[in-house]
């Protein structure tokens, strides 16, 4: 371990011990610096669409009429679509939880539609340390 990164590793705790003696908010100071890394980091790799209610049969290449009712993932929420490095469309959604039945439900719809999903407990950029980040593509060959 270097001595630069054990300098700032005994600053930072001075820093929290002094907030906690202070009572202020660790919790929140720490979720909002980790929310701008991990969306800083999510995108150097995707690249957020404009495409209004994120829908999986985007994933598909399929035409739809937006006036229909989207196909959600199950566990939906803070939702979003993105393009990859590769050019392929990406769904991901941001869940407070996800109980068994909604992750049978993920691995139903995939099988279904020909899709894979990865869920993180450590990237989600909204509201981090609380919610999970799912991503559904299509599955790579």
């Amino acid at each position: 371990m270097s001595s630069n990164f054990k300098t700032q590793q005994l600053k930072m705790n001075h820093a929290l011990r002094r907030a906690r003696e202070e009572r202020d908010d660790i919790d929140f100071a720490y979720r909002e610096i980790a929310s701008k890394i991990r969306k800083e980091e999510w995108e150097r790799y995707y690249t957020k669409c404009e495409w209004g209610i994120p829908d999986v049969r985007r994933l598909l290449g399929e035409d739809f009429d937006s006036e229909e009712t989207p196909i959600i993932a199950p566990g939906h929420d803070h939702a979003s679509m993105w393009i990859d490095k590769e050019g392929d469309p990406v769904y991901c959604y941001q869940p407070y939880k996800m109980g068994f039945r909604e992750q049978k439900e993920l691995v139903a719809l995939c099988d279904k539609l020909g899709l894979e999903a990865t869920i993180d407990s450590e990237a989600s950029w909204y509201f981090p340390g609380r919610t999970l980040l799912v991503v559904i593509r299509k599955k790579r060959k």
